[in-house]
């Protein structure tokens, strides 16, 4: 949550940061409170201070999404993923119940190019 909500962090590389921000803001609130997690609280507590409160919002009550966008541009580099973010809802243990795994796609050819491309120069290093 600090690597992207904080202003010094991606936050800036983010180009669909409407879309974006508000879902994420949102789950990590709602799992803070069905989990009561102490520490998540306090991280979106600091956070708030940095945020756009018309933005952050405007997806109060919007549903959680299996599947979110996120888009990157740094200059005239893009890049373009959807992220699935797992969760583990009839775990047996407070650890698994815990546990989320997150899965980046790449969303168009030019990321996964890009990505392949990237990959293939260090395997030959």
């Amino acid at each position: 949550m600090r690597l992207l909500f904080h202003p010094n962090g991606m936050r800036p590389l983010v180009s669909n940061w409407g879309a974006v921000a508000p879902l994420l803001w949102h789950r990590a609130r709602r799992e803070a409170e069905s989990l009561d997690g102490q520490e998540m609280k306090a991280v979106l507590d600091e956070l708030a201070p940095h945020q756009d409160p018309d933005t952050l919002w405007s997806a109060e009550d919007a549903a959680l999404v299996p599947v979110l966008p996120l888009d990157l541009r740094r200059g005239d580099l893009r890049v373009s993923f959807f992220t699935v973010i797992a969760t583990f809802g009839t775990a047996q243990d407070v650890t698994a119940d815990e546990l989320r795994i997150e899965f980046f796609f790449a969303a168009d050819a030019a990321t996964e190019k890009l990505f392949r491309q990237a990959s293939g120069a260090r395997s030959n290093l």
